[in-house]
């Protein structure tokens, strides 16, 4: 690799460049990790941030809101749908050459506006098998849903302090975060450092 670069490096900075990206973007190993972190951007950051602007467009009456909802929501479903496949079959994917690659197309084929790909997976695959099994489906989501209540009553004291645990480990942790921060000698809190290390 390294008597490459040099050779090409007599054509020029630029020609390096784009033979070297070239290369990395072709060698499945060493583009796997680029593309990974490509579906990370294109699969869950832009679309958090589409949604975002979707569900904080408060025009009612504005087809364009309605549209962005529908797109956004039909993308997380196809999303959730594909990341159940994917987990599932995590054993044979990851041997699959240029596995992210076609990932990365696929998300992006997914959630852009002008190819509408969660739309069109959702209408010709996902609607007709779910309107299929839907009375059956209802049953068991109520029958879940009722689960889910009956355990909760029964550990709602232990649940309600686990969460009242959680939620004050992390006030102490965010006093204690920016006490560390700050160049004061006394805590967030006004105690001084001592008082802060020993919990008085």
């Amino acid at each position: 690799m390294a008597m490459f670069i040099t050779s090409q490096l007599a054509r020029g900075p630029f020609d390096v460049a784009s033979k070297v990206g070239l290369q990395i973007l072709l060698e499945p190993q060493a583009s796997s990790v680029i593309f990974r972190a490509a579906c990370g951007t294109a699969g869950i950051i832009y679309p958090v941030y589409c949604s975002f602007r979707a569900l904080e467009n408060n025009d009612p009456k504005a087809k364009a809101n309605r549209d962005d909802d529908e797109q956004w929501l039909t993308y997380w479903a196809m999303y959730g749908l594909f990341t159940l496949v994917e987990h599932t079959t995590d054993n044979i994917l990851k041997h699959i050459p240029y596995y992210y690659h076609l990932k990365f197309g696929f998300l992006v084929w997914l959630m852009a506006p002008n190819t509408k790909g969660a739309h069109v997976l959702y209408q010709k695959a996902v609607r007709p098998v779910l309107r299929r099994f839907q009375p059956k489906l209802d049953i068991i989501e109520s029958k879940v849903a009722t689960f889910a209540g009956g355990v909760y009553s029964v550990y709602k004291v232990p649940i309600d302090a686990a969460v009242g645990v959680v939620s004050y480990g992390l006030s102490q942790a965010s006093s204690g975060v920016k006490w560390f921060l700050s160049n004061d000698a006394g805590s967030a809190d006004g105690k001084t450092k001592t008082q802060f290390i020993k919990g008085a």
